[in-house]
């Protein structure tokens, strides 16, 4: 057994197994690249979220000081809101267009009332 030809115990030449290896290199390198990119963008959300709590914590402290320094009490912040306002706005609006309403009203989107037809009131029936 003076020479070798190149074949080793798996079957594979030397330079085969020596570019398994590389490509192990290369898959880890990924893999900690990736979990390095995953961990620095999870840092930038806590940072984010630490720092929108803290410009609200600042804000809210600074409103009570504010009211306190100046005698005033401190009032909720509430959304007043009235569902009437928007029924009667809409209400308006349909009004104001109507024929005869007044003011700069178009005209009628209807200009031929003959085929209209007019519904008489009956009693209704009992079911048996």
């Amino acid at each position: 057994m003076g020479f070798r030809l190149g074949i080793t115990a798996g079957g594979s030449s030397p330079s085969r197994k020596k570019g398994l290896h590389l490509n192990n290199l290369v898959a880890l390198l990924i893999r900690m690249l990736l979990l390095v990119t995953a961990l620095v963008a999870g840092m930038v959300f806590f940072a984010l979220f630490v720092f929108l709590a803290l410009g609200f914590w600042l804000f809210w402290s600074g409103r009570l000081l504010w009211a306190r320094l100046t005698g005033r009490p401190v009032g909720a912040w509430t959304f007043r809101m009235d569902p009437r306002n928007g029924f009667q706005q809409a209400y308006r609006s349909v009004w104001s267009r109507a024929p005869g309403a007044g003011g700069n009203a178009g005209p009628s989107r209807r200009s031929d009332d003959s085929d209209v037809t007019d519904v008489v009131p009956r009693q209704p029936s009992r079911p048996d």
